[in-house]
């Protein structure tokens, strides 16, 4: 079971807000279970993250499919599949937090041209742009467990 799982079933839910852990019902956060949103809050937000960004990245996709099927002529099926494979993910780092790990979503956007488009809005304070583990090849990634 993994602790977002294990946090659920004592009957919380945890939401990101910034960089903190907002809890509901807080009345039933024991001293176990603190202990251990302490220990691992890292890995909660990276879950918590990766979850916010698949959201996301599925709004750009039903927008950008919604758009195709009706100005396009294109059956939803096909809409989706279209939206689907232009969808790019991209992380990102800046100099002045360079191990906090940044995301965009550039749909229909090479590497290359991110790269460009990111250097022109942040200059030299840009230290990185990569490919996201979320999104290979147009292809949304599961990444949750629970």
């Amino acid at each position: 079971m993994n602790i977002l799982s294990e946090i659920e079933a004592a009957g919380l839910v945890v939401s990101l807000a910034g960089d903190r852990l907002e809890i509901s019902n807080p009345s039933r956060l024991t001293a176990e279970l603190k202990n251990l949103m302490i220990a691992n809050k890292q890995e909660i937000i990276k879950q918590l993250s990766g979850t916010q960004l698949q959201q996301d990245i599925r709004e750009q996709i039903e927008e950008r499919a919604a758009i195709m099927e009706y100005d396009g002529g294109l059956t939803r099926r096909d809409a989706e599949a279209a939206a689907t494979a232009a969808i790019r993910v991209y992380c990102y780092r800046m100099k002045d937090k360079p191990t906090t790990e940044l995301t965009v979503i550039m749909p229909g956007t090479e590497l290359t041209e991110a790269l460009e488009k990111m250097r022109n809005k942040y200059g030299d304070r840009l230290l990185d742009v990569y490919p996201s583990p979320y999104c290979i090849a147009g292809i949304l990634v599961n990444t949750t467990k629970h």
